[in-house]
């Protein structure tokens, strides 16, 4: 248990009973005494204390101090338990920030040197009061600079592979074992595996590992190994790391031994030439060869350059001479000489080639002390030609892509290339013999091109006639729709200006806070003026962003689900090297540049994957059918063949099959295995549902037999020679009867005209006896009929003597005849208004009841 004590400024004061506590992180609180500077409290037993974890030597938790009174903490900061025996070493030990020592032999680092018998080294951070208060001898090894170490050498410790030797170290503050310890050993850590070997003390401060064979596996010149000198089997000194050597490795090059980098070879490494091979002199067996063999040539490249020269020619191999004066001068094409530019000793040359006569192919030819070398490979001299180039095209930003044609452009080690006088940059990577691509450089403004030119090393040739031409930079103005599904691949319309001088145009969505783009889809260009572009896929952006949305923001549930997974992308183009349209929002204000995502539809399988056709159209279910789609972006296919689309709704698809039923396969013409036809539908370009098979159940027309066919097809024939007969007299008749039927038109005309001419008399002198008639009126009145007479007139017109103007003779006991009841029942329905009325409109509807009469 520690005292822990706490500087705190204008500690409050408690009431009476109350204290202070300190809280060790999650340990039950204690009891804290107030000092003049703040308080005092012990830390919690081992049991409270928390877990430092194995790859640490300490653990923070929060110091608190709580008050009594109100059970609440106030003031805190963190808290270390730190465990100095977690450090192994002397340098771990004192250099840790924690108050730890190093206990020398007792070989462990601890933070109370009471249990140190002998030698105590003092940790960094071990303050001067506390060392004075333990053991002031303390204060004379102080810091690691007193730990045992190794005397760092100026040189590296070499050790040749395969040959005994023994290691030998300085050690400063060298322990001395003492009774009943055993002495000092190396342990040499050599690919994982470890050497013990045992070692002995010289002059008190010298450690020599006695003399052994050390070996690796590895296929490098040099391998580095750890040296750990320890006493008393575990008591750590330190550790240095020394190098293995190959020497057959270091003098030899791509696998093959090389007298001349062997020679040459730094003298720390005492290699020789011994037998045909790099070897350690001490294990030459043989005398060492002063003298290295001709040079051996393994690789040239190039293997092609112009004939004007100028190409830098690669030279790999071995003997290639002991130093640049060895080689320089003795190298040549053929007769032609090749300058040397570059030498690296023995494996490496590189020279220029001289120009050559004509096309011509010759060795390669290197020469050193010893004699020369031939190739077995040919170098070849090209003339090189110039064709043509594609586009001829590009957009005065710059970024297109040239392809030039033509015959050995992809010779030499040099390509440049330039209209007029700006760069092409040229990709060497993509070259062949017949074609070359490069990038044009931005240009000033619309610009007409007056020549190529291409230089391979030290030739020129130009492409002269307007091969190219900067046009303006396109623009966007238009895109529509503006709406996808997340799996993308609708056809997005884009219409601007100059859109033809782009050859691979790409469209681009990306989130407005993100760097990085979402996805790009290939566009494709229609004429100057439009392209399409299929709508990128974003499907993993689109259900991360949903989900991030639901949860954080904890939208509510919409009744129309697809509004909620609404997600809105920029869009942006990727035109060879022009910026504005990659910020349609900067540079095109105006634009509608978003592109919104909604949920992919889904199209229901046939129930059992089955459905039967009986003609007139076929109704595919499903859901968000047309939210991004529409008619033009649904294709249906019913085995091969094409199934009309005529209405697209949000559950419905409609639309009309063939009327055959097409044979048993899929879109792609594979057979479906129980011969019908697969029904499948596609939305765009990425989305494809398969329904179901298709039946049909529809009137299947009679298969005539060919001789029936063939009694048809003459009957058809009479039929209609005598049917061109019958139109002809039918002709020659119809034109009879049209010119009848104009003599008889004019015939009624005529009869028209003179029924209209006597109408209008007539109807002249109905008006004139009208005129008189109420002019009669208005000076003698209305004239008037008796009721007997104007019943007369109106019934029995004509008839001056009739039955009912006889007087009924009532007759006493004696039997009604048919005209006395006749008489009493027309009395009785004279007075029913019903028929009184339909009697009168009856009298009224006869032709002869004129006006006067009414």
């Amino acid at each position: 248990m520690t005292m822990v004590q706490l500087t705190i400024r204008t500690l409050p004061e408690l009431p009476f009973g109350a204290k202070y506590k300190c809280v060790f992180g999650a340990a039950d609180p204690i009891d804290a005494t107030v000092t003049a500077f703040g308080l005092s409290c012990p830390t919690p037993g081992v049991v409270g204390r928390p877990v430092i974890s194995d790859t640490l030597d300490h653990v923070f938790v929060p110091l608190s101090v709580r008050s009594s009174e109100t059970n609440k903490d106030f003031v805190s900061r963190n808290f270390a338990y730190y465990d100095c025996g977690r450090h192994t070493t002397c340098m771990e030990c004192v250099k840790s920030q924690w108050a730890c020592n190093w206990c020398v032999y007792e070989n462990k680092c601890t933070h109370n040197t009471s249990s140190c018998q002998r030698n105590v080294v003092s940790g960094e951070n071990v303050s001067m009061l506390h060392m004075l208060q333990q053991n002031p001898a303390h204060l004379m090894t102080h810091g690691a600079n007193y730990c045992p170490q190794f005397h760092q050498p100026k040189d590296d410790i070499l050790l040749p592979n395969n040959v005994p030797k023994e290691i030998s170290l300085e050690v400063d503050n060298l322990p001395h074992p003492q009774a009943g310890h055993t002495g000092f050993q190396c342990i040499v850590n050599i690919e994982e595996a470890k050497m013990m070997v045992p070692a002995r003390v010289e002059m008190n401060r010298r450690i020599v590992c006695d003399k052994t064979t050390y070996s690796y596996e590895a296929n490098t010149g040099e391998y580095q190994a750890a040296v750990t000198i320890v006493w008393n089997r575990d008591h750590h000194v330190d550790t240095i790391n020394v190098v293995l050597y190959k020497c057959d490795i270091l003098g030899s090059h791509r696998e093959h031994p090389d007298c001349s980098l062997c020679v040459t070879r730094n003298v720390k490494y005492q290699c020789t030439w011994c037998s045909n091979m790099c070897s350690y002199n001490e294990s030459c067996l043989h005398t060492p060869i002063s003298e290295c063999p001709k040079p051996r040539i393994d690789m040239i490249k190039p293997l092609s350059g112009p004939v004007e020269g100028g190409t830098l020619v690669t030279i790999e191999g071995s003997n290639l001479g002991l130093k640049e004066d060895d080689v320089k001068g003795k190298i040549r094409i053929g007769e032609t000489p090749c300058e040397l530019i570059h030498y690296e000793v023995s494996v490496r040359i590189v020279c220029r080639t001289g120009p050559s006569e004509g096309e011509t192919e010759a060795s390669v030819i290197v020469g050193n002390e010893a004699g020369y070398t031939e190739s077995s490979v040919h170098f070849s001299y090209k003339d090189i030609q110039l064709v043509g180039v594609f586009p001829q095209l590009g957009p005065q930003s710059g970024g297109t892509q040239l392809a030039i044609t033509g015959q050995y452009l992809n010779i030499g080690s040099t390509i440049t290339a330039y209209l007029d006088d700006l760069p092409c940059f040229v990709n060497s990577t993509q070259a062949s013999s017949s074609r070359l691509t490069c990038i044009t450089s931005r240009s000033g403004g619309p610009h007409r091109i007056r020549k190529l030119t291409l230089c391979i090393d030290g030739a020129n040739r130009t492409l002269e006639g307007n091969p190219f031409n900067y046009t303006m930079d396109p623009t966007i103005m238009e895109i529509k729709p503006l709406k996808s599904f997340v799996s993308g691949g609708r056809m997005i319309t884009v219409h601007g200006t100059n859109l033809d001088t782009i050859l691979k145009p790409e469209m681009v969505v990306y989130i407005n806070d993100e760097l990085t783009p979402t996805n790009k889809t290939v566009c494709t260009v229609l004429n100057t003026a439009q392209m399409e572009c299929p709508s990128p896929p974003v499907n993993g952006k689109f259900h991360q962003w949903s989900r991030v949305r639901r949860s954080e923001q904890k939208i509510p549930r919409s009744p129309q689900k697809y509004q909620e997974t609404q997600m809105a992308l920029q869009i942006s183009f990727i035109m060879d090297s022009v910026e504005a349209v990659k910020d349609l929002e900067k540079h095109f204000q105006n634009l509608r540049s978003q592109l919104i995502y909604v949920e992919d539809p889904r199209f229901l399988q046939f129930p059992n994957q089955m459905k039967l056709y009986k003609g007139d159209t076929l109704v595919i279910e499903g859901e968000n059918l047309n939210l991004a789609s529409d008619e033009t972006d649904v294709n249906v296919t019913i085995g091969t063949c094409s199934c009309n689309v005529t209405s697209l709704a949000l559950t419905q698809l409609v639309c009309i099959p063939p009327e055959v039923q097409p044979t048993g396969t899929n879109e792609i013409g594979f057979s479906t295995g129980n011969n019908l036809p697969l029904v499948v539908v596609r939305v765009g370009q990425h989305l494809r549902f398969s329904i179901g098979y298709l039946r049909y159940e529809v009137i299947k027309p009679y298969n005539f037999p060919p001789e029936a066919i063939a009694g048809i097809t003459v009957g058809a024939t009479i039929f209609i020679v005598l049917f061109v007969i019958v139109l002809v007299v039918y002709r020659r008749k119809s034109t009879q009867a049209e010119r009848e039927y104009k003599r008889i038109q004019i015939q009624m005309d005529t009869l028209e005209s003179n029924v209209r001419s006597e109408c209008k008399q007539a109807f002249a002198e109905l008006q004139t006896d009208m005129t008189d008639l109420t002019a009669d009126l208005e000076s003698s009145g209305i004239p008037t009929l008796d009721h007997k007479n104007y019943i007369m007139k109106v019934f029995f017109p004509g008839v001056s003597d009739h039955p009912i103007l006889n007087d009924p003779k009532m007759k006493i006991n004696s039997p009604r005849t048919n005209y006395d009841t006749a008489m009493l029942q027309f009395e009785q329905l004279i007075n029913n208004k019903c028929f009184l009325l339909t009697f009168i409109e009856t009298l009224e509807a006869q032709k002869s009841f004129n006006i006067r009469d009414k």
